[in-house]
C-alpha cells in the first residue's frame, strides 16, 4: 500500500512507532525504548519545523499532534511496564500540558482544533494512569493534575486567554 502524498513526512516516525511495537509485544524493552526515544525525537522534529514555517506542514497538524502525543504516550506505557513511574508519569504530563498549551492559544494557531480532540486524550491518560497508581508522590498541587477533576472547559477557562503567546517547546 502507498502512503498518501500528505502522510509521507510522517512515514519514518510511523515505521520507528511499529518497530517499537514489535520490541514492546516481544518484550524487548530495551531496543522499544531506544526506538519510542527515536520516535519522540521524530515527533518533536516536525513539530519544530512546521512551528519554524508558521503554516500547515504537509501531513497536517492532526497528523504531527498525533504522533507527538502518541510518542509520549508510547514512552509512558513502557516506562510504567518497566516500574519507572515518576518518568511515565512526566510524559504523561508532558503530553497534557503541550496541549492544553495549544488551546490555550484559541484561533492564533492552525492546530487548536485538533489539539480538542488531543486533550481529551491526554487528560484520560492521566486519569488512567492515577487509577493504576494511586496515590502517587507528586501528583498533589502539580498544575496538570487538579484539573483532572475538573471538566474540560474548566481547565480551558483556567489557562485563561492568550496565556501562551507561542507553541509550547517540544523538546524535553
Amino acid at each position: 500500500m502507498q502512503a498518501r502524498t500528505d502522510d509521507t513526512e510522517v512515514l519514518p516516525w510511523q515505521q520507528l512507532t511499529r518497530r517499537a511495537n514489535r520490541c514492546m509485544a516481544l518484550r524487548q524493552y530495551a531496543a522499544a525504548r531506544q526506538l519510542y526515544r527515536e520516535a519522540l525525537w521524530e515527533a518533536e522534529r516536525l513539530m519544530d519545523k512546521a512551528v519554524q514555517h508558521d503554516a500547515p506542514p504537509a501531513p497536517g497538524w492532526d497528523a504531527l499532534l498525533a504522533a507527538w502525543v502518541v510518542s509520549h504516550h508510547n514512552m509512558a506505557d513502557l516506562l510504567d511496564v518497566l516500574d519507572d513511574v515518576q518518568h511515565a508519569h512526566e510524559h504523561l504530563r508532558q503530553a497534557h500540558e503541550g496541549v492544553m498549551k495549544l488551546l490555550a492559544q484559541g484561533s492564533e494557531s492552525g492546530p487548536v482544533s485538533q489539539a480538542l480532540h488531543h486533550a481529551h486524550r491526554t487528560r484520560a491518560a492521566l486519569l488512567q494512569f492515577g487509577l493504576r497508581h494511586p496515590g502517587f508522590p507528586g501528583d498533589e498541587g502539580h498544575e496538570a493534575w487538579p484539573a483532572l477533576a475538573s471538566d474540560l472547559p474548566t481547565e480551558l477557562a483556567a489557562e485563561g486567554p492568550g496565556a501562551t503567546p507561542h507553541l509550547p517547546p517540544f523538546r524535553n
